[in-house]
């Protein structure tokens, strides 16, 4: 029960966590190097690409931002959702923070809730998170004051400071609650070992240990990463092949019964092809690039299917088909949601994916014969 209510909370972050691209004037950049400098101010919503995002003028609006490192020094009005592979923030939040990233510090206030998925979480004794705390990922590092509840599933835990409500710790080698640790709800751990309590640490509420269970957590965790990597590939997708991705959607209603038998064909004959050059000397080479392109069009056609399914279930509230941020998050989430159904649920997912594929090879046809 508590790890679907993890996976729920998940997806309704994760479709809170993505800006409307319906906002009035959104500023996009991308390059090597990419930054807001302190005199500037921007009055919308921010999207940014690059190595170093170093964000240090304020934002009134929300922040989508994806780079190998960001750096935030200033304040953002809204919600903030980056991917990196290290992440700074040492300015306020005044919304939500949702983090991927590999090494994440937090050293500033965060006015709602904080969602991370990433191998090492610091949040600093200087940060204050008003709202929720749910981490999933290596290594916590908790020394400051949270206002709500914390759900954490990591390797290592360790608490420093205040929770206002409940604290939920799952697949833990090693928790820790220090001499600041105050806790005023239940603590509710699964660990292979004893809770490390200090002595002036305060539990208000009962402290539990559940059973620690390894079978299943390796499939949660599969779900949960594949959940990401979608949500982020096709985000970025959405960023830079907007048009295209659009063009897609409405072609795909149009012939979808044609492409399906383009899908399939692709599907079964492809490999065979590439393993029949593979064995003759002369084609070997190309038989091997032929298996690399055909593996990367069916790991495009799996992120593209969530785009185009978010599109048409969106479609029927909004009356209009085309692709935003909210159409492929929602897209995302019923995807994997729908893939955990047995039977019924990987087979609407091949189906999908292999309707996209002969989309995406049908396009790629016409574009070449022109």
């Amino acid at each position: 029960m508590i790890m679907k209510r993890f996976i729920a909370s998940i997806a309704l972050c994760m479709i809170a966590a993505v800006p409307l691209f319906a906002s009035a004037s959104p500023v996009l950049r991308s390059g090597e190097a990419v930054s807001v400098d302190s005199g500037q101010m921007i009055d919308g919503d921010f999207y940014g690409a690059g190595g170093t995002v170093t964000l240090s003028g304020s934002i009134l609006g929300d922040a989508l931002v994806a780079g190998g490192s960001v750096t935030l020094n200033a304040p953002i009005e809204e919600d903030v959702a980056i991917a990196a592979g290290t992440v700074q923030i040492h300015a306020p939040v005044a919304d939500d923070l949702r983090i991927l990233g590999g090494e994440v510090t937090l050293g500033s206030v965060v006015e709602g809730d904080v969602v991370v998925f990433g191998g090492v979480l610091r949040i600093l004794s200087t940060a204050e998170i008003h709202g929720d705390l749910i981490f999933f990922g290596g290594d916590v590092i908790l020394d400051a004051p949270i206002d709500g509840s914390a759900f954490i599933m990591a390797e290592s835990v360790r608490v420093n400071g205040f929770v206002g409500g409940d604290l939920e710790l799952r697949g833990s080698r090693e928790v820790t609650l220090g001499d600041r640790a105050e806790i005023q709800g239940d603590v509710v751990y699964a660990s292979r070992h004893e809770i490390v309590r200090a002595q002036n640490a305060v539990v208000v509420g009962d402290v539990i240990r559940e059973e620690f269970l390894t079978s299943g957590g390796g499939h949660i965790e599969a779900v949960l990463l594949s959940l990401v990597i979608m949500a982020f590939a096709a985000l970025v997708a959405l960023l830079v092949f907007r048009r295209q991705l659009s063009e897609t959607v409405q072609s795909i209603g149009s012939a979808y019964g044609k492409q399906g038998l383009v899908g399939i064909g692709v599907l079964v004959l492809t490999p065979l092809v590439a393993f029949l050059l593979i064995a003759s000397v002369l084609g070997m080479y190309v038989g091997f690039f032929l298996l690399a392109f055909y593996a990367l069009l069916l790991i495009i056609s799996w992120v593209l299917a969530a785009v185009v399914l978010g599109a048409y279930l969106l479609k029927f509230y909004t009356k209009t088909l085309e692709v935003s941020a909210p159409s492929v998050i929602l897209g995302v989430v019923v995807l994997e949601l729908v893939s955990l159904i047995p039977v019924l649920g990987p087979l609407f997912v091949l189906i999908l994916t292999v309707i996209v594929l002969g989309n995406i090879v049908t396009r790629l046809y016409h574009n070449v014969r022109g």
